[in-house]
C-alpha cells in the first residue's frame, strides 16, 4: 500500500513539475533533465536554462546517466527519481533507468543486502516503469504552468 501511495504522490508531483523534495522545476531545469545525453549545439540552448545545468548537458552528450546523476545532486534528488521523471515526460528508451538500477544493485550487494530484497527492488522498479510509461502516454503533453516559459521568443 505504501508503494501505491508513494507512486501516486510522485506521479501527481511530476505532472505538476515538482520533485519529491518539494522543488518546483523551472522550464530550464525541466528541459535540462530531458535534454541531458542528447547531442546539442551551443546555439540550440533553450531559454531559461541555468548555466550550471547547461554545462552538465553540454558535458555529457550521448551519455545521459552521468548527467542525470549530476543534475540529481544539484536538484537534491536521486538519479532514480530523475530517471522516472524522464520516463514520465517521454524519455523512455535511454539507459538512465537501467543504469541507475544497476548501480543501486551493486551498492546494495556490496553492503550485504539479501538477494530477495534486491529482487523485490528490481520488481518494484519494473512495476513503476510500466505504470509511469502508461501514465506518461495517457497524459496531456502540455507543461504545467509552473514550468512553462513565461516569455517565448517569436519563431518567425
Amino acid at each position: 500500500m505504501k508503494s501505491t501511495q508513494s507512486f501516486s504522490n510522485s506521479l501527481i508531483a511530476w505532472k505538476n513539475g515538482c520533485l519529491s523534495n518539494g522543488h518546483r522545476l523551472t522550464y530550464g531545469e525541466h528541459r535540462c533533465v530531458l535534454l541531458v545525453g542528447e547531442k546539442i549545439k551551443e546555439d540550440s540552448r533553450p531559454q531559461g536554462i541555468p548555466e550550471q545545468l547547461w554545462k552538465v548537458v553540454e558535458g555529457v552528450q550521448l551519455d545521459p546517466l552521468p548527467g542525470v546523476e549530476q543534475i540529481g545532486k544539484q536538484l537534491g534528488v536521486s538519479t532514480l527519481e530523475l530517471a522516472f521523471y524522464r520516463t514520465y515526460w517521454g524519455t523512455r528508451d535511454d539507459e538512465v533507468l537501467t543504469g541507475a538500477v544497476y548501480r543501486r544493485v551493486l551498492v546494495s550487494k556490496s553492503q550485504g543486502v539479501p538477494d530477495q530484497v534486491i529482487q523485490d527492488f528490481r520488481d518494484e522498479v519494473d512495476r513503476w516503469k510500466s505504470r509511469i510509461t502508461e501514465a506518461g502516454l495517457a497524459k496531456e503533453h502540455e507543461l504545467p504552468e509552473s514550468i512553462r516559459m513565461t516569455k517565448e521568443k517569436p519563431t518567425s
